[in-house]
């Protein structure tokens, strides 16, 4: 029985992780009422919240599918002038924006604190952040920090440089914790003291922008293709490719989502949404197919 999910970070891959989620719950490969824990790191994290919120499926496709999203991930030309002051092309308001209307929804306040919405799902959730000052890694949840806000948190780990503002949380910066666990399996298996066959992993892989710096290049490419360089480095020297788990549905996205104009696009354009979340119930398919073959 499934009792424990964790879910990677990657921008736009978070919609196949939707698909996968949406189409193994339709087939009872797990049931929510008995999923005691969430792991996520960046927009894992965020789609671990709306599963955990418990809403049935259709209302959640009109929601993400046909939503104009581009009114909450929406950049001006003045942005890019600030970014030099603003440090991120996003303020903090796009999680907010993101989530505020399935909380209005369910009556929950957007200031509920991580301790308040374990109370409210019975789920503990661990999100995932990096301290920029000292580049640790810090797992979030109610008891570590249980009168953090839900929103406070997300945004904490979901601070991709350049993309997001960084988040300060009494006086410390906080970044993406993509950055250093984007896949925290180990921390799942090290805190649950859990059988591996327990743990349903969503695992979304992508390129990482192997293009070589040159004099052509703008300030935001740079930046980009720089952060992209050390991204790879940093996840290499803490990746968890080791760890085998039965239960873990592995997508390849062939989108650079280091690229702030494919990342936007995949995330505002109907078409391509629903191109990833397909995607991902394409590689729940082959999952549960493969299941079958084993059993």
């Amino acid at each position: 029985m499934i009792k424990h999910i964790v879910i990677n970070g990657g921008g736009p891959t978070g919609l196949i992780t939707y698909g996968v989620l949406k189409h193994l719950s339709q087939n009872k490969f797990f049931d929510s009422n008995n999923i005691e824990t969430i792991y996520g790191t960046s927009i894992g994290g965020i789609f671990g919240v709306i599963l955990a919120l418990n809403y049935d499926w259709e209302t959640l496709d009109d929601y993400i599918l046909k939503r104009p999203w581009e009114k909450i991930f929406k950049i001006q030309p003045e942005d890019f002038f600030n970014l030099f002051y603003s440090k991120g092309l996003f303020s903090f308001s796009v999680v907010e924006g993101f989530l505020g209307k399935l909380f209005e929804a369910k009556d929950i306040s957007l200031d509920i604190t991580l301790k308040e919405f374990y109370e409210y799902t019975n789920i503990v959730h661990h999100f995932f952040t990096v301290k920029g000052d000292t580049l640790e890694s810090i797992d979030i949840s109610y008891k570590t920090f249980p009168d953090l806000s839900l929103i406070k948190a997300l945004e904490m780990t979901t601070a991709f440089p350049i993309f997001c503002k960084p988040v300060f949380y009494e006086e410390t910066c906080y970044i993406d914790g993509g950055l250093l666990n984007n896949y925290p399996v180990n921390k799942c298996l090290e805190n649950e003291k859990c059988e591996k066959e327990e743990i349903l992993g969503i695992k979304n892989t992508y390129p990482i922008n192997t293009i070589n710096l040159n004099e052509k290049m703008n300030l935001l490419e740079y930046l980009q293709t720089i952060f992209g360089k050390i991204i790879n480095k940093l996840q290499k020297n803490h990746n968890t490719d080791d760890i085998n788990i039965p239960n873990e549905v592995k997508c390849y996205c062939d989108k650079n989502i280091t690229n702030y104009e494919t990342w936007l696009n995949n995330l505002i354009e109907s078409e391509k949404r629903k191109e990833l979340v397909d995607y991902g119930i394409n590689c729940a398919e082959q999952f549960l197919e493969y299941q079958k073959q084993l059993s």
